[in-house]
């Protein structure tokens, strides 16, 4: 049996890619007026500037952790694509493989692409929150007070130790988090039976 993928008339995916971003902007309108306010109240104090480097910051750990994600993701799915057997030996459990496999295959580029690049940004925005650690860890100063038992100054304790924990917590997820995509790949490829 072979699925056919049937193509929507355009005016069907006219419509519903509209539909697709009105609920997008509906979910972030919380977000986007939070954004707004802060800038109206940074330019009623006349420090824009301090908004602008705050959202510059954002912006750059959004991109820096999304694109770490998603090359980490992609990489993996496209080693998962690779390894795959040539041939599958199909028996009743793996008949769900075989008709997925059929379905996507002529997509596995661009879906690759596309799941690496949602969660590589869902990643990043995840990440966008620490801009105070990073602001920290990036501008911190030395106490001039040593810790008897590692020999650290105490400000490596206040400005660079969060940041330094974020980094491994991040880092441990995200290989977690691709572990089992990679495996779930591996399992819809043939890989693993």
């Amino acid at each position: 049996r072979t699925i056919r993928l049937s193509r929507a008339p355009p005016s069907r995916v006219v419509v519903l890619t509209l539909l697709g971003l009105i609920v997008v902007l509906l979910l972030s309108a919380n977000g986007i007026a939070r954004v707004y306010t802060d800038r109206l109240w940074f330019d009623e104090l006349g420090l824009v500037s301090v908004w602008n480097k705050v959202i510059r910051t954002q912006l750059v750990l959004i991109f820096v952790f999304g694109l770490a994600f998603f090359g980490l993701l992609w990489g993996n799915l496209y080693l998962a694509d690779r390894l795959a057997p040539p041939f599958r030996a199909t028996n009743e459990p793996d008949d769900v493989v075989e008709r997925f496999h059929e379905s996507v295959a002529p997509h596995a580029a661009a879906l690759r692409l596309a799941i690496s690049a949602l969660f590589g940004l869902i990643a990043g925005l995840n990440s966008a929150g620490r801009w105070t650690t990073w602001m920290l860890f990036n501008n911190g100063e030395d106490f001039g007070w040593q810790d008897p038992l590692f020999g650290h100054d105490a400000g490596y304790y206040v400005f660079r130790l969060p940041f330094w924990t974020f980094l491994i917590d991040w880092l441990f997820a995200a290989l977690v988090f691709v572990l089992l995509l990679s495996l779930i790949a591996h399992y819809l490829n043939g890989g693993i039976r």
